[in-house]
């Protein structure tokens, strides 16, 4: 299939680890990733070549060990999935899934709650280094 340069560009953004060509090969996982990865301008592009079905059928079907917490509620509640159903979890033969631990990182709803722990933490350990964090965007 040929595309115009804007769908390679978003491809390569968001599968920075393969080619655009491997991007594209399997689309569920490649929107699997855009769901997760992709910003709102690349979402806007990926709109020309996919239709609401096929972010749809990502979601009933997706690769797992991709989502993240966040990214799962945020596009389940877009198409009206609710109540959200749980992340997706990869099968391992002959291993209950409820034995696997849950490795996601807790989500943080509040940013304040953030701050609040990290300047208790800054009180209670007082450090010459200057550091930063980053904070995911909402």
């Amino acid at each position: 299939m040929i595309y115009s340069d804007d769908l390679p560009a978003v491809a390569k953004r968001i599968f920075w680890f393969g080619t655009q060509e491997e991007a594209l090969e399997f689309p569920k996982r490649f929107l699997t990733y855009a769901i997760t990865y992709a910003s709102d301008e690349d979402i806007e592009i990926l709109k020309k070549y996919f239709t609401d079905d096929d972010f749809k059928a990502t979601l009933d079907d997706p690769a797992p060990g991709i989502f993240d917490r966040r990214s799962w509620a945020k596009w389940n509640e877009r198409y009206n999935r609710t109540p959200v159903p749980p992340l997706p979890r990869r099968r391992i033969p002959g291993v209950d899934p409820a034995t696997i631990p849950d490795f996601s990182p807790p989500s943080i709803e509040n940013i304040s709650e953030v701050y609040r722990m990290l300047s208790s933490f800054e009180s209670a350990f007082p450090c010459t280094n200057v550091f930063t964090f980053r904070v995911p965007r909402q």
